[in-house]
């Protein structure tokens, strides 16, 4: 959940097949059809930051950032580079420079580590 629109109502983003949908929300607890968006990225477990601080939400797929646009809908920004067999499992602003960085932890190598956002534009 997040304001996906920039309107200051709560919307839903719901990870369905291979493309996020966004159901914008009227503010009074119902929402309008969804917006599929065109960005293609695999739907796994995906967590929602302003990673680029643009004031609009993006959405970690998985390991592909996708870049809000402010209107409901997105474009590909880059993806997250982590080791063999690791995924992304918590954002958080883990050096306290202001922008979201990303834990990252193998199933694999049974290790984690972190992925600092150095400010994506």
């Amino acid at each position: 959940m997040g304001d996906f629109n920039s309107d200051g109502n709560l919307d839903l983003l719901i990870g369905a097949s291979t493309y996020p949908y966004v159901f914008t929300g009227n503010g009074d607890g119902t929402f309008n059809d969804y917006i599929r968006d065109p960005v293609h990225a695999h739907i796994e477990p995906y967590e929602v930051a302003d990673f680029n601080q643009d004031g609009n939400l993006d959405v970690l797929v998985g390991t592909t950032l996708v870049l809000g646009n402010g209107d409901g809908t997105f474009r590909k920004g880059q993806e997250v580079v982590t080791e063999l067999g690791q995924f992304p499992g918590a954002v958080a602003d883990f050096n306290h420079d202001g922008f979201p960085d990303v834990v990252t932890a193998g199933n694999i190598t049974g290790s984690m580590s972190i992925v600092l956002n150095t400010g994506l534009k």
